[in-house]
């Protein structure tokens, strides 16, 4: 499947998730943060194949990084958060670079529930959100279940 039929394929996974939960009678606040949860955690699983579109945005990330880090050394001189930036997106550029593949078998360790659990948990820890975190997780697991790769490693 490309990005698109991802995306469209997890909306409406997370569309029947979250109508039941409503349903049941829990409250669903759509927020920017759900919003955010779908779009990276349906495409975090292609994160390791250089062309996908997750590489694409997270090369993006890491350039904005990168020069807000140099203009504000620029700026202001060297800081311990200017000079952290350059070296996060320069250690998780070369990180990609090393462990992304060019060609149609890229389904490694990112497209494996294991992954899915971490990157969640990780996210749970940082928004302290239920609901975008199971937004994440369901996202995470339609990606792998479109692509039929659902194996327990």
């Amino acid at each position: 499947m490309n990005y698109i039929e991802h995306l469209f394929f997890s909306l409406a996974v997370n569309g029947v998730v979250l109508f039941v939960l409503a349903f049941l009678g829990f409250t669903i606040e759509i927020t920017p943060l759900l919003f955010f949860a779908y779009f990276v955690f349906t495409l975090l699983p292609d994160i390791d194949s250089r062309h996908s579109k997750a590489s694409q945005l997270l090369f993006a990330a890491l350039s904005g990084l990168l020069l807000y880090s140099i203009i504000e050394i620029l700026l202001n001189g060297f800081t311990l958060l200017s000079v952290g930036g350059i070296i996060l997106a320069i250690s998780f550029f070369l990180i990609h670079l090393a462990i992304s593949r060019d060609d149609k078998f890229h389904r490694a360790f990112p497209h494996t529930p294991s992954f899915g659990v971490i990157s969640c948990s990780a996210f749970f820890l940082i928004t302290l959100s239920p609901i975008a975190t199971l937004v994440a997780a369901v996202s995470f697991l339609s990606h792998l279940v479109a692509d039929k790769n659902v194996q327990l490693r």
